[in-house]
């Protein structure tokens, strides 16, 4: 029969933090992977799910992982696995689980995962193959906690604010940026951060406001001796993220923020009047 356990005593509370600690500290580790223990939990993760033990194969970093399992499998299209990303908040959990509410024949399924988690980084798992990748060389992380430069070796990413950006993007001095350098990237997450970086009042000082909503959520703008020609743009509160804003280009016709708010929809379906967000993000 199943145990339940409906409220946690204080020192179970107190024990919550630190295995939760033990575990983030563990995800940004830049120790040497054990791969002795690494191989043991892989194997025990199959056995556990009534798999033969794979060949366990090493590599230095992500990309070569990457490209190892492509080799392999012929896949195209592969997603990062991760012993130290997603997976870390269930398998600390079933840590905490079974370490400190006792619940040992509840996640006994989950001990080679956890051991494997524990020893190295980035994992891939498929039927015949497991593929490990060492741990990095180098890790830093911003005054929130969340990563902004990782290295395994000569091969690096960067981070603002958990979006993958170029190295220009976190390292250049902004004080050589301009209005064309944050217009010029295209992803709208990493336009987004490299605008936080450059400043989003400086970026609008350039602009000549013509038309504000009253909420205040908006602003329509145009940028004049910037580019060869006259520049619309939207500038727009995200309300998904504290203190961030967004800003795009819209058709030359939009004189109101109204009308380039339906232009903006417009493109992606037919619209008969005006449009306005629900939300703003």
């Amino acid at each position: 029969m199943a145990k339940i356990i409906s409220e946690l005593t204080a020192e179970q509370e107190l024990k919550c933090d630190e295995v939760a600690d033990r575990w983030i500290a563990n995800a940004l580790s830049t120790a040497p992977a054990d791969h002795a223990r690494a191989e043991e939990g892989v194997r025990l993760a199959y056995i556990a799910a009534e798999l033969e033990p794979p060949e366990v194969r090493w590599v230095n970093t992500p990309i070569e992982g990457i490209d190892l399992i492509k080799s392999l499998t012929g896949a195209q299209n592969l997603d990062y696995g991760s012993a130290t990303g997603s997976s870390v908040g269930w398998l600390s959990r079933c840590a905490f689980y079974r370490e400190v509410l006792g619940l040992v024949d509840e996640t006994e399924q989950a001990v080679g995962l956890m051991l494997a988690a524990e020893n190295c980084s980035w994992w891939w798992l498929y039927d015949k193959v497991a593929v490990l990748c060492e741990r990095p060389t180098m890790l830093e992380v911003d005054r929130n906690g969340i990563v902004s430069r990782i290295a395994w070796g000569d091969y690096r990413q960067w981070y603002l604010n958990g979006v993958d950006v170029e190295e220009w993007m976190f390292e250049d001095d902004t004080s050589q940026w301009t209005p064309k350098t944050i217009m010029a990237v295209q992803n709208v997450d990493q336009r987004r951060e490299v605008l936080r970086r450059y400043g989003h009042d400086r970026m609008w000082k350039v602009a000549e406001v013509i038309d504000r909503s009253e909420d205040g959520q908006y602003q329509l703008g145009v940028f004049k001796g910037v580019w060869e020609s006259d520049r619309t743009a939207l500038w727009m509160v995200n309300q998904s993220l504290p203190d961030t804003f967004h800003v795009e280009f819209v058709a030359p016709e939009c004189t109101t923020v109204q009308g380039a708010l339906t232009w903006r929809a417009s493109r992606l379906k037919h619209l008969k009047g005006d449009w306005s967000p629900e939300v703003t993000t």
